[in-house]
């Protein structure tokens, strides 16, 4: 306890804090590869199916668990709101959460094994939204180092008790559950530990700062939640027509496009003080110009992964997979072209809330959330995994575009509004 209360009480270096933002960052990334990779190896195609689906519907009500707090938290270093009133917000978050996944399950008709895998998984979701506002508290303290090394540490930790699970008794139930009860001890033994240094945490129903964090996130909270919607469309789809084997070739061949957005992620992230700067000196071109290179750079990649995509990508993912992907080289192809459009709408979405008009985007995640429900089931028992990868592709280049049209009218309306006044 002596040590733990001494790195608690040490300021960390500017490396130090780098280093553990890059490996929070590297290995939430990775967590849904190297799960499914478990999954397909050890119980095979159908089971990993069961996995990949359970998984991404944990992530879709996650957002609703998360509520796009944490941005609005960790930037309130003023304390507008105080970690009590984060804490139960949390709570009330959560409990929304397992209300709208029991909905879920009961609208969708899932029993069985599938069922509880996706239960299980949204507990693991669930417990992982209370470390966050652990984390968040850390980051509004200026230890962002903390929540880096607590959700490494995390998600290292059930990851090992999944794969010795797995192997130990070849029962994904089982595994699930191990990866809920690590997740439930590291919050009752690091993360609630570490929030205590900072500031005691009880329960508190002041009516009027739950309601002002409810409404200042509602809306970041919305689009979150439509994106999630958007990309996880085509899996509900394939598990509505396809066999559960083909939620596993899917969610594999899903897995590379998210490379492109790491990447691009890595490099416009920094330079987003420096875009909110130009924009708020009405320094146009510079802000244009440094867009522009960020499209650029996010072209770049997408061209690298076609080419490795078509040169590689199916022997390398069959081998790290130990499943045969030859059959999908063409629906491959077209998920990594989407994952570059849909790349291009997050730097959008950056650039739309550096102008300050974010309320729009809900625009264009509204339209494009209903494409995919439309395309999705029409497509996918049309031309099946063409038709789920057909699905996601056209998505995320409707929002694309519609988020280029929302990005150029507010630079017109600024230009046209500095005429007026010159």
């Amino acid at each position: 306890m002596q040590i733990f209360k001494s790195w608690m009480q040490k300021k960390p270096s500017v490396k130090t804090v780098a280093f553990w933002n890059m490996m929070g960052s590297l290995v939430n990334a990775a967590v849904s590869v190297l799960l499914l990779m478990m999954v397909t190896r050890t119980l095979g195609d159908e089971k990993a199916g069961i996995f990949s689906l359970g998984f991404s519907v944990s992530l879709m009500m996650l957002t609703v668990g998360m509520f796009e707090v944490r941005p609005f938290q960790s930037t309130d270093i003023y304390k507008q709101f105080s970690f009590s009133a984060y804490f139960t917000f949390r709570i009330l978050t959560c409990a929304g959460m397992l209300l709208v996944t029991a909905v879920y399950l009961l609208f969708n008709g899932y029993s069985g094994e599938k069922a509880w895998v996706i239960v299980l998984l949204c507990l693991l979701k669930c417990t992982e939204a209370f470390c966050d506002v652990f984390n968040g508290q850390a980051q509004q303290n200026d230890r962002l180092d903390v929540a880096g090394f607590s959700l490494s540490v995390r998600v290292f930790v059930y990851c090992a008790g999944f794969l010795v699970s797995l192997l130990v008794t070849k029962n994904l139930l089982i595994s699930c559950g191990v990866m809920v009860v690590l997740t439930l001890l590291w919050l009752t033994l690091f993360d609630a530990g570490t929030g205590k240094y900072f500031e005691k945490c009880r329960i508190v129903w002041d009516k009027t700062a739950l309601f002002g964090l409810f409404k200042s996130c509602f809306p970041l909270f919305l689009a979150s939640f439509l994106m999630m919607y958007i990309n996880n469309a085509p899996k509900f789809a394939v598990d509505a027509h396809l066999s559960a084997e083909y939620q596993t070739y899917y969610g594999i061949i899903f897995m590379p496009a998210s490379v492109i957005n790491l990447f691009s992620l890595f490099a416009f992230r920094p330079l987003l003080t420096k875009l909110t700067a130009f924009w708020n000196e009405h320094k146009c071109k510079a802000f244009l110009s440094t867009v522009a290179k960020l499209v650029l750079w996010i072209l770049a990649v997408t061209a690298a992964a076609l080419l490795g995509g078509w040169l590689l990508g199916i022997p390398l993912l069959s081998l790290l997979y130990g499943t045969d992907l030859s059959a999908f080289k063409s629906e491959l192809m077209v998920v990594l072209a989407g994952g570059g459009f849909n790349a291009l709408c997050v730097l959008l979405y950056y650039m739309i809330t550096v102008q300050r008009k974010q309320k729009y985007v809900l625009i264009g995640y509204v339209g494009a959330s209903v494409t995919a429900w439309i395309l999705g089931d029409r497509m996918v028992s049309a031309y099946g995994m063409m038709g789920a990868s057909l699905t996601y592709l056209l998505s995320v280049t409707l929002l694309c575009l519609l988020f280029v049209f929302i990005f150029i009218g507010v630079l017109a309306n600024r230009k046209k509004g500095e005429k007026q006044v010159g």
